[in-house]
């Protein structure tokens, strides 16, 4: 939200009155310097969804309303949109086309390295192509996660931003997209924060059980091949290796199983409580800003412990730069029902991390 120098807040004030006076008790107010509006009201019925209807109501008329607590009372903000952020169509293009050329190339190093050594017989262009398909459809679906859930919630965001990576290592580092506005309160930030892992999971799990199928035996291989692809697992892609009747240490990983083995680390990557991530939104929205700040610490330590010390150093850097999201409505708690999800995200942490 920015502020026009030329505006005076107070010509709207009738209107503004009126609206949060539709749904609340105004027992107070106060006209800031900066052309704000800080009512202090009590709530005639549901707090939550009386701000949602007041804030909707003054959107529509390029007005932003926030719901904060100061000692006892409880101070609702109204302030004029004077800028609206348009999102670049072109930029994420030209990243997404990039990012299939280097999933492209890193694809057919892998498919090429991996025939002379696969049980299958197949079509090395017919195999890359579907590796790509694989990848692009992890992230892209991850961050497709995150616009259904911005759309169902009124977030403005842009497209995603896919983040190009480096051919034989790592094909893409995940994409991301950027919101140009606040959600609307805790609900609506864990809803924007889980969405995306989700989404990218359900994709994950379905390409990691014809990865499995495709990995090569390494007992079968001369000593000196076993090592094509050495890589850490988690405990899930270990499960799937059991469904299909085989072991992670039996087991040379197809270029398929890499892809699945990418998402379920993207996965974990992303749900970890550090507020950078997707799942510093849903932690924050949960537990409130002092319990995630050490939410946040932690993350830090076990990035570095389980090895992804470059990560954990950056996240440490940001860290010292805070800029915090919060929900419009910073007042009323989170549903109970994401709570009890919130439980299961940090099982799904467990499962996921890493084994090095």
């Amino acid at each position: 939200m920015e502020r026009g120098q030329n505006f005076n807040i107070l010509s709207d004030y009738d209107m503004i009155a009126s609206i949060v006076n539709s749904r609340f008790i105004i027992k107070d107010y106060y006209i800031r310097s900066d052309n704000i509006i800080e009512f202090r009201i009590d709530s005639l019925t549901d707090l939550k969804k009386s701000f949602e209807d007041v804030a909707k109501q003054l959107k529509l008329k390029d007005f932003i309303a926030f719901l904060r607590k100061s000692n006892s009372d409880i101070i609702l903000s109204v302030g004029k949109v004077t800028h609206k952020i348009h999102y670049s169509k072109r930029t994420p293009l030209l990243l997404f086309l990039i990012v299939i050329g280097t999933v492209t190339i890193d694809g057919w190093l892998r498919v090429t390295s991996f025939m002379g050594i696969s049980e299958f017989n197949l079509d090395p262009l017919l195999f890359t192509l579907v590796y790509v398909l694989a990848v692009i459809g992890i992230v892209g679906t991850h961050e497709f996660g995150h616009m259904i859930a911005s759309s169902k919630h009124g977030v403005k965001s842009s497209l995603p931003y896919f983040i190009p990576g480096l051919p034989g290592y790592l094909p893409t580092f995940g994409a991301v997209i950027t919101s140009g506005e606040p959600p609307l309160n805790r609900d609506a930030l864990f809803d924007l924060g889980i969405s995306g892992p989700i989404a990218g999971l359900i994709v994950t799990l379905i390409i990691a059980v014809p990865g499995a199928i495709t990995s090569v035996p390494s007992t079968s291989l001369p000593i000196n091949e076993t090592q094509i692809l050495p890589l850490s697992t988690n405990l899930m892609m270990m499960a799937v290796f059991t469904i299909t009747g085989r072991t992670q240490e039996e087991i040379i990983l197809s270029p398929l199983g890499f892809a699945a083995w990418l998402g379920f680390i993207i996965t974990f990557l992303n749900i970890l409580p550090a507020w950078q991530l997707d799942g510093g939104h849903i932690a924050r929205a949960v537990l409130g800003r002092k319990k995630h700040d050490i939410a946040t610490i932690i993350s830090i330590m076990a990035l570095i412990f389980l090895g992804f010390w470059l990560m954990g150093l950056l996240l440490l850097i940001l860290s010292t730069r805070r800029v915090e999201i919060r929900p419009l409505d910073d007042v009323t708690p989170i549903s109970k029902g994401r709570k009890y999800i919130f439980i299961l995200v940090i099982f799904l942490i467990i499962l996921l991390a890493p084994i090095i």
